[in-house]
Formats: structure tokens, C-alpha cells, sequence
């Protein structure tokens, strides 16, 4: 994964994105526009599946804002959701929850706390519309 999206999720995604794939993985797709948001299915090495929304790169990286969400906590949760991991889109198969208006407002509402936190406009990832 590129560097700047590791350091956007490292600095952005809170509490491993969890239950908000949706929102992380739209805003991230406003941030970089190299990027194109996909929404689908998630297959763990048990069989089990799981809906999720991540983002690909033009080379056909896979990058995943909230992928830490189903990483272990601790060797109980090792079965949970074990590697390897195989993303399939399937749009016709997501829940569309959100509509693009909550979407729109998660975002901005994110650049806006992020913004507070910082004096500086350099030190934000993030800009509307400028994220480098």
C-alpha cells in the first residue's frame, strides 16, 4: 500500500473503522481520486463472509481503511477471520445503508475535526478536494 494512504488511515480511522467501512472508505476515495471505491464481500480462510466496502488502486491494489477491524485482538480471536483474506465486489449484493448526503456529511465532518487539531493548513493529510 502507498505510503500516504497508510499514513492517511493511520492518522484518520479511529477505533480500526469498525461498523464503518462505508463512511472510511468514501472519504478516502475523496481524499485520493486515484482510487476507486468498491463495495462486496469479504471471504475468510473459514468459509465465513462478511459485507465491507474497501478502496482499489489503478494497479489493482487492493487498500482498506478498516482492514484492522478484523485483525485479532488476541489468540482467541485468531479463527475469526483468518487470512487469507479474498475481497469480491458485488454491488448488487451490498446494503446500501447510507445514502450519499450521510456520506457527504461523515467527511466533511472528518476534515473539520481533523482540522481543529492541527494550526497548521500543512500538517492536515486531508483538504476538501486537495488531499496531498
Amino acid at each position: 500500500m502507498d505510503e500516504k494512504c497508510t499514513q492517511w488511515i493511520d492518522k484518520f480511522v479511529d477505533s480500526a473503522g469498525q461498523c464503518l467501512c462505508e463512511e472510511y472508505s468514501y472519504a478516502m476515495a475523496k481524499c485520493f481520486p486515484e482510487l476507486n471505491r468498491v463495495g462486496g464481500l469479504i471471504y475468510f480462510a473459514n468459509g465465513e463472509s462478511d459485507y465491507h466496502y474497501w478502496c482499489v488502486d489503478p494497479k489493482g491494489n487492493i487498500v482498506d481503511p478498516t482492514a484492522e477491524q478484523y485483525m485479532p485482538e488476541d489468540d482467541d480471536d485468531l479463527d475469526l477471520y483468518p487470512k487469507p483474506w479474498r475481497y469480491v465486489p458485488k454491488v448488487a449484493a451490498m446494503r446500501w445503508w447510507s445514502e450519499v448526503e450521510f456520506l457527504e456529511e461523515f467527511y466533511l465532518r472528518l476534515l473539520k475535526d481533523v482540522q481543529q487539531e492541527h494550526e497548521t493548513k500543512e500538517e492536515v493529510i486531508c483538504q476538501k478536494q486537495e488531499c496531498r
